[in-house]
């Protein structure tokens, strides 16, 4: 995975893979480290910065301004990046949701349906020209669209009682 998106395989990078496929939520860099005692935090930022950029990852930051980062499903499963997701190897787009459990604070992805407006895999309109006929409806010319987050709050199993 590293190597078919242009990263030079490290052990930082690799051990840092490993742990993002074998957490189920989203993890913070905190979390990150303390699953990796042995690496320094600075070299984890900029690993999980160089996932990020490459789109082997992608950064969710949460109401708290707090990243987490999860593995891109897509290149986890051996896919090449969507069409028109943007050139430039800085920017990743994701099209999935994310789950916010408001007790624990964990961060789970979700999978949406294809037929959902949200995944606009289906659509005839790519994501991009899609959002930016919104943000130019609803706000007028000028409005540059970039991104769209999509985020469900509730709470996850482990906090839920029985």
């Amino acid at each position: 995975m590293l190597a078919a998106c242009g990263l030079r395989v490290t052990q930082a990078r690799l051990d840092t893979v490993r742990t993002l496929l074998d957490s189920q939520t989203a993890m913070t860099h905190q979390q990150m480290q303390s699953r990796l005692p042995a690496m320094d935090r600075v070299t984890l930022y900029r690993t999980l910065d160089s996932l990020t950029d490459a789109g082997l990852a992608h950064r969710i930051t949460d109401d708290s301004r707090v990243a987490h980062y999860r593995v891109n499903r897509q290149h986890s499963a051996g896919m090449a990046r969507p069409a028109d997701s943007p050139a430039s190897p800085g920017i990743h787009v994701h099209r999935h949701g994310h789950f916010k459990c408001e007790t624990c604070g964990e961060l789970f992805c979700i999978d949406l349906p294809d037929d959902t407006v949200f995944a606009l895999n289906e659509t005839p309109t790519p994501w991009r020209s899609f959002w930016q006929q919104v943000v130019t409806r609803t706000l007028g010319p000028g409005f540059q669209a970039s991104g769209c987050e999509f985020t469900v709050r509730g709470v996850c199993t482990r906090c839920t009682p029985l």
